[in-house]
């Protein structure tokens, strides 16, 4: 009976970890995920933008934000969507308007996943000044 109960205490401490590394914020079936030092407040911000911007249309659509030495957002993407010229070009509106309108123009990265949030292509926030002055995008 002792092994039953620190068994059960064992699964009710990791599904709490377990919790607690996944915080996001809903907005009907689309979320975006924050990684600390992200807090909710941010990822409120952000996930009300894409509302208004029309990334999120409850679609499920996935976006992760981290800062590790600058601020990331994450976009679970389809496979290929990092190589197509016309998707880039929105994602690189999409990041410039984001740090205008959230982070009062500051520096945000974009990184493009797969499903599983795997890194398929980043655009920094030079590459997005760059690729609206006529030069290449560069791919990671």
């Amino acid at each position: 009976m002792r092994g039953i109960s620190s068994l059960l205490l064992l699964c009710g401490l990791l599904l709490t970890a377990c919790s607690d590394s996944e915080r996001y914020v809903a907005f009907g079936n689309d979320r975006v995920y924050y990684v600390s030092p992200v807090d909710k407040a941010t990822a409120e911000k952000v996930g009300h933008f894409l509302q208004e911007y029309r990334y999120f249309i409850d679609q499920g659509a996935v976006v992760q934000l981290v800062n590790d030495t600058s601020f990331v957002a994450r976009f679970a993407t389809r496979a290929g969507i990092e190589k197509d010229p016309y998707i880039i070009d929105g994602f690189v509106t999409l990041q410039l308007e984001m740090s205008l309108s959230v982070f009062d123009g500051n520096r945000v990265d974009l990184q493009l996943c797969d499903s599983t949030l795997t890194t398929k292509g980043t655009i920094t926030f030079n590459d997005a000044k760059a690729w609206l002055e006529g030069r290449a995008y560069v791919e990671n």
